[in-house]
C-alpha cells in the first residue's frame, strides 16, 4: 500500500503539469473534422489575435525605441558639430592673429633692411665725423700752441 501510493504521488507530480500544459496550448487547436488544410500551426483565434497585437506593439514599440535612440544621436552628433565649429572659428581667429603679427614683423624687417641698403648721407657718416673730429684737435692744439708762442 505504501509503495502504491507512493507511485501514485510520482505520476501526479510529472504528469500532472504536463495535461495541463497540454489543455492551455493556443497552438493545440484542431478543427472538428480533424484535418487542417494548410501544413503549419492551427491557433485558436484569441491567440491569432493576441499574436498579432503583440506584433503589432512589437512593431510600434521598436519604431519608439528607435525614433527615441535616432533623436538622442542626431542631438549628440549636432552638439559635437556645433562644438567642433566653435573650435574651429577660435583657431582660425587665432592664426589669423598670429599671420597678421607675423606681416607686421615682416613689415618691420623689409624696412629695417631698406634703410641699410640705403647709401649713407654725408653728414651721418661716422669716419667724416672721426676725421673731422680730429683734425680739428689737431687745428686746436697747434693754435693753441702758436698763441703760446706769439704771446712770449
Amino acid at each position: 500500500m505504501k509503495c502504491f501510493m507512493m507511485f501514485v504521488s510520482l505520476c501526479v507530480l510529472f504528469f500532472a503539469p504536463v495535461a495541463v500544459y497540454a489543455q492551455d496550448n493556443p497552438a493545440s487547436y484542431v478543427p472538428k473534422n480533424g484535418k487542417v488544410a494548410v501544413d503549419s500551426m492551427c491557433l485558436t483565434i484569441p491567440a491569432a489575435v493576441k499574436l498579432k497585437v503583440d506584433l503589432e506593439y512589437c512593431h510600434k514599440d521598436s519604431e519608439l525605441i528607435f525614433d527615441r535612440k535616432y533623436k538622442i544621436a542626431m542631438a549628440e552628433h549636432n552638439a559635437t558639430v556645433a562644438k567642433l565649429d566653435i573650435e574651429y572659428s577660435a583657431e582660425k581667429k587665432k592664426l589669423e592673429f598670429l599671420i597678421e603679427e607675423q606681416h607686421k614683423q615682416i613689415g618691420f624687417l623689409n624696412d629695417k633692411i631698406e634703410e641699410l641698403d640705403k647709401p649713407v648721407p654725408w653728414y651721418k657718416n661716422n669716419i667724416l665725423w672721426f676725421g673731422v673730429g680730429g683734425a680739428a684737435g689737431i687745428g686746436v692744439i697747434v693754435g693753441g700752441a702758436y698763441l703760446l708762442n706769439s704771446i712770449r
